[in-house]
Formats: structure tokens, C-alpha cells, sequence
């Protein structure tokens, strides 16, 4: 009994957290610029010390003038199993890092 309830207040937990994010699945992928401090700020609160990790390691890849991105890719894609929610950060035209949020 006391591991569906910690089970399930971990999902609560982690569906809190997922509801920060300003993109959601709609009929097109959907990309917005944003800044590396509310990643940074998004991201480090995250409950997964795995996850922190990387998102750490994201930040730390941040160079002023890098085009940050927030994505989410279309209803359809979540719909089909293949959905992504992240960030990318670009440099000089190119990627160089993402930092993927949710996927399924």
C-alpha cells in the first residue's frame, strides 16, 4: 500500500513539474525563443537527479549571443508515440545542444 502512494505522489510530482512548460502539442511543431535563465530556472527543479544532470550540463554549453529555443513537436507526433518537448541551443546557424523534456 505504501508504494502506490509514494508511486503516485511521484507522478503528481512529476506532472506539476511538467506544466511549467509553455509549449503543448498542437497541429503544427511549434518552436519559441527563450532565454538560458528560464531553462535554467525550469530545469533545476526538476525531481529526476539524472535528468538535472543534464540539464546542468546544457546551461554549462550556453555561449552569449546562442539562439535558445523552447520545441514541442505536433499532436499527431505525441499521438504516434514519437513526441518531443525540449530546448535547443544553436550557435553561428547550428545546433549544438538540446536538453529533451518529455517524450513518449
Amino acid at each position: 500500500m505504501r508504494k502506490k502512494k509514494l508511486k503516485k505522489a511521484r507522478a503528481a510530482e512529476l506532472k506539476a513539474y511538467l506544466e511549467q512548460f509553455k509549449l503543448l502539442p498542437g497541429k503544427t511543431d511549434q518552436t519559441r525563443v527563450c532565454s538560458i535563465n528560464e531553462v535554467e530556472a525550469k530545469v533545476t527543479g526538476s525531481p529526476s537527479p539524472v535528468f538535472r544532470e543534464h540539464a546542468e550540463a546544457f546551461v554549462a554549453e550556453y555561449r552569449e549571443g546562442d539562439l535558445v529555443e523552447e520545441y514541442c513537436s505536433s499532436k499527431h507526433s505525441w499521438n504516434e508515440g514519437m513526441g518531443k518537448r525540449g530546448y535547443r541551443l544553436s550557435r553561428d546557424g547550428q545546433q549544438i545542444a538540446f536538453l529533451m523534456t518529455a517524450m513518449n
